[in-house]
């Protein structure tokens, strides 16, 4: 394999235009801004930047399993970056690609060639982005539904995409600052962070369980079949032990399989 090499004034040049990827986006229509134009779109969506959305998709126990970013997947088969991310007072991210109906950004728990089927066995492409009905001929099935199972063992259909103003997760208790230092003013940022953002959300410590979140006594369904709750056992007398990291959450008991 060839090996390109480049020199100091070479190597700025390329980052500067990551760089103005990042920031810019789409939103030059696909030619590139002079430099004046970069500066004033800077002015213009830093303070709508500053207090960004944070996407998740979460499910119906409040955990959040996936952290989005730029290159998340909508159910219109477009990418998070390819829709207008920078609506803080009404939160609606519709696509800009053109032609596209989709008028708010809904998560796919997809990655690379994969499919999400519908019940129907029809993949979420074949389906409606506004009715989520099928669009294949004759087939009579009236909403995209499926059995897909996420890491916290939840169904995608018990799970939504939310969004979040930085203001709203600070008064939530939520941290909200990049820790990788940069990168506050790039385009389409949704809920990433750091690197513990690409871990799905029952692996991290700071998440509730779903055995702490389900009710006590509350029978449980482990694919298709009910499991009543064991009897809780004796009181004992030592102090307990909190897990403190995601493995120990990951060696816990009452961890779903």
């Amino acid at each position: 394999m060839e090996r390109i090499q480049l020199n100091s004034k070479a190597a700025e040049a390329v980052q500067a235009y990551i760089e103005y990827e990042n920031i810019v986006g789409g939103a030059d229509g696909g030619k590139m801004l002079s430099p004046a134009e970069y500066e004033e779109f800077k002015k213009q969506v830093s303070a709508q930047r500053a207090n960004r959305l944070f996407v998740y998709w979460t499910n119906e126990n409040g955990i959040e399993c996936k952290t989005i970013g730029p290159f998340s997947k909508c159910f219109c088969d477009h990418r998070y970056k390819d829709h207008q991310t920078d609506n803080l007072k009404t939160k609606k991210v519709p696509c800009k690609a053109p032609k596209c109906k989709c008028r708010h950004f809904n998560y796919v728990p997809i990655y690379g060639s994969n499919d999400l089927k519908c019940l129907c066995k029809h993949s979420f492409k074949e389906h409606d982005d506004l009715t989520k009905k099928c669009e294949r001929p004759n087939c009579r099935c009236a909403g995209f539904s499926s059995t897909h199972s996420c890491s916290c063992s939840l169904h995608y259909n018990a799970h939504a995409t939310q969004f979040y103003t930085k203001d709203e997760r600070v008064a939530m208790g939520k941290p909200v600052d990049n820790l990788g230092g940069g990168g506050e003013m790039y385009a389409a940022l949704g809920g990433l962070r750091d690197f513990s953002d690409l871990v799905d959300g029952i692996e991290k410590a700071d998440q509730p369980h779903p055995a702490i979140l389900r009710p006590e006594g509350e029978a449980r369904m482990i694919k298709g079949v009910q499991v009543k709750p064991q009897a809780k056992p004796a009181p004992s007398t030592s102090k307990p032990k909190h897990p403190t990291s995601a493995l120990d959450l990951y060696h816990l008991p009452y961890r779903l399989p």
